[in-house]
């Protein structure tokens, strides 16, 4: 979905992280640094068109770097001394009619927050997310405590949305007041609240800001995913397994090159993202599957993926076969899978055991394999 205004999203990630003891952007969440894992929903929305990254000094050549390959335009500027000079610095460095200014450390956005946010934007308005409170809430001044009515009260969140020409109007009046101290204006809704109307949408209670240590175990969104392939061994066919060819009196039958390490894997992680299995995504009925590489089938399986804003972290593979012994080969399966996952192969465990000799893979009739796949998935 695009939208008929060019919207910009400026992400502010040039704090101390002092309250989490260290430079938080490059924590790893599921090995990947909680910078990467805030931009990726920006990063998939369609109707963001350019991104800004306001990080410090030090910080700016390191997370060039960890963009560079991307395709949409992103930008790293060096951010202020405070919250507000970032937003200054990054809004100015924008080029949109709209802009969103999102926390660096909220890294469980989602893209239909993002999307939600966009739609409620129009020309007077300024737009904040919010969630209710659940917890009871209090006013403490000295020994004067007061209960407040929580169902009043909301917490905001980001990515907060404005139109951006007005927004940097309102940060140059109140910059210019010799009076108006801005930091105590404690978001950009506020900031924002002192000339124009805010909307409020509602936001998503998964969306989180990393303050402490102890937040990065509630910023993981993992699914889990199983799948099952076996396959029957027949003469006059070449045996692939795990995306190569291994020297074999026999192969396995099926419409592709039946490779039931790959097609187990593939269910897992469409189970994983609640996609319908291999048979209904490449039935046996379609001739263009005939004898197909396996290999390709998991390429488009990963596109599948990538529309659910979901990437593999690690999978686990039980390969059962009596014959032939697969171990020596271990090493180059996990070599492909790793490069059509696109994880590290350390990130992949192959074990290859048999039956002893009992059932229909202990008669050497065919071959088997379990799958398990854990998942990020950003489209929460």
């Amino acid at each position: 979905m695009k939208f008929s205004k060019k919207v910009s999203a400026v992400i502010l990630a040039a704090g101390d992280g002092i309250r989490f003891g260290e430079n938080k952007i490059f924590v790893n969440i599921d090995s990947t640094p909680l910078i990467v894992k805030t931009l990726r929903p920006f990063i998939a929305c369609q109707m963001i068109d350019e991104i800004v990254i306001c990080v410090k000094s030090e910080d700016k050549k390191k997370v060039e770097e960890l963009f560079s390959c991307e395709k949409k335009a992103i930008k790293v500027v060096e951010g202020g001394n405070s919250r507000h000079q970032s937003s200054f610095i990054g809004i100015n460095s924008t080029d949109s009619d709209y802009v969103l200014i999102h926390d660096g450390a909220r890294c469980n956005v989602s893209v239909l927050l993002i999307e939600r946010i966009i739609e409620a934007l129009d020309s007077s308005s300024g737009v904040i997310p919010t969630v209710p409170l659940t917890d009871s809430v209090i006013e403490n001044k000295g020994n004067s405590i007061k209960y407040l009515n929580r169902d009043d009260i909301n917490r905001i969140q980001t990515p907060q949305g404005f139109p951006r020409q007005k927004l940097i109007e309102v940060y140059s009046e109140l910059m210019s007041k010799q009076q108006c101290d801005i930091e105590k204006y404690t978001d950009n809704g506020s900031v924002w609240a002192t000339a124009y109307q805010l909307k409020v949408v509602d936001g998503d209670n998964g969306n989180i800001k990393v303050t402490y240590p102890e937040d990065i175990k509630n910023s993981q969104n993992i699914r889990v995913g199983n799948g099952y392939d076996l396959h029957r061994l027949v003469g006059g066919r070449s045996l692939v397994l795990g995306g190569i060819e291994i020297p074999h009196d026999k192969g396995l039958l099926g419409h592709s090159d039946a490779d039931c390490v790959l097609h187990a894997l593939m269910d897992a992680l469409l189970s994983s993202v609640s996609l319908p299995d291999i048979g209904n995504q490449f039935p046996d009925t379609d001739p263009s599957f005939k004898d197909i590489n396996s290999t390709i089938l998991l390429e488009k399986t990963m596109k599948l993926l990538e529309q659910k804003q979901a990437k593999p972290i690690s999978v686990s593979l039980t390969i059962l076969a009596e014959k032939p012994k697969l171990s020596p080969f271990v090493p180059r399966m996990k070599e492909k899978i790793s490069k059509l996952l696109g994880i590290g192969s350390e990130k992949i465990g192959i074990t290859a055991t048999t039956t002893e000799g009992i059932g229909t893979i202990g008669r050497e009739e065919g071959i088997a394999c379990y799958a398990s796949a854990l998942i990020e998935c950003f489209d929460a």
